[in-house]
């Protein structure tokens, strides 16, 4: 406890323009030895990232942890707002985990009138952390309150993947058919389809996948083969092979369209990859790894090839 109250006090040193000496003398005391090294050698020693990093540690590491009142306390203290804000997001964090959630309710609301970059409101920082509590509790009723706080506009992609992680723990509690329900409301739409289906990859036998995808009209074709590919490669992880229906999913595979990506690589090479990996079929990997164009790839399926040999 002894450090981190130095470490705020170094902190708020900076902000008042303290001498080289006097935040010398107290980092000496809290930073791991190669750290205080560091500072001395780049002069680093005014540096608030610096002296913030350290901080983050110092929770981490205090045993027994800090009662959540007095760590929320003690960040209060922290004069510079942006190092304030950065830790409580932290604090933001480690309260989430466990479950914390009205506590973090609070917590959220120290986060108003700070001036950060685009954000107009720098609670929303915090709400999106909240929203995603919610989206692995599957609480859509909360979920909806929290994300009309959270500047969805400005982190498009952060916002589209929570709403995914939303339709698929929603989809895992309720079954896929509610979680295709969801993802067809307005709220959310089409491109969330498949993280409803998703959910039964890991449950999912793969001729139920293939009757569950069979049923589905508005779920583009190469998201079918790519959720049944997923599915075949889970079976074939827990034991259950069938060269029927590696015979199908390859011959879906092979043949997609090699234009779709899927982030850095294509869609199909990615999916080859997939099946073969959990294969204990030497031949069959060598047929996935062949058909595949990027080397990378290639690679990893050469390494379950020489665990076969």
């Amino acid at each position: 406890m002894k450090n981190i109250q130095l470490n705020i006090k170094g902190l708020n040193l900076i902000v008042e323009g303290a001498s080289k000496n006097e935040l010398l003398e107290i980092a000496e005391d809290i930073f791991p030895k190669y750290n205080y090294t560091q500072l001395c050698k780049f002069e680093n020693y005014s540096s608030r990232l610096s002296w913030n990093f350290n901080l983050t540690r110092l929770f981490k590491e205090q045993n027994p942890p800090i009662e959540k009142e007095k760590r929320f306390s003690l960040i209060m203290e922290i004069k510079d707002e942006i190092m304030r804000m950065h830790q409580t997001l932290s604090f933001l964090e480690n309260l989430i985990e466990q479950n914390e959630i009205n506590f973090s309710l609070k917590v959220v609301e120290s986060l108003s009138n700070i001036e950060c970059g685009r954000t107009k409101d720098t609670r929303a920082l915090g709400w999106r952390k909240v929203l995603k509590y919610y989206a692995k509790t599957a609480d859509l009723e909360s979920f909806k309150k929290v994300l009309k706080l959270c500047e969805s506009g400005k982190e498009r992609n952060e916002i589209t993947s929570l709403k995914s992680l939303m339709v698929t723990s929603y989809s895992k509690l309720n079954g896929i058919e509610k979680g295709l329900e969801l993802a067809r409301l307005k709220l959310f739409g089409n491109k969330y389809l498949y993280s409803a289906v998703s959910s039964g990859i890991q449950t999912s036998s793969y001729d139920k996948m293939k009757k569950v995808l069979k049923n589905i009209t508005d779920l583009g074709q190469e998201d079918k083969t790519a959720l049944l590919a997923r599915t075949f490669q889970q079976n074939a992880k827990n034991g259950n092979f069938s060269l029927i229906n590696f015979d199908e999913i390859y011959q879906q595979v092979e043949t997609m369209d090699p234009k779709i990506k899927f982030g850095d690589f294509r869609l199909r090479d990615t999916l080859l990859m997939d099946i073969g990996m959990n294969l204990k079929e030497l031949d069959l990997v060598i047929k996935c790894r062949i058909s595949i164009k990027n080397n990378n790839l290639k690679k990893e399926l050469r390494y379950t090839e020489e665990q076969l040999k």
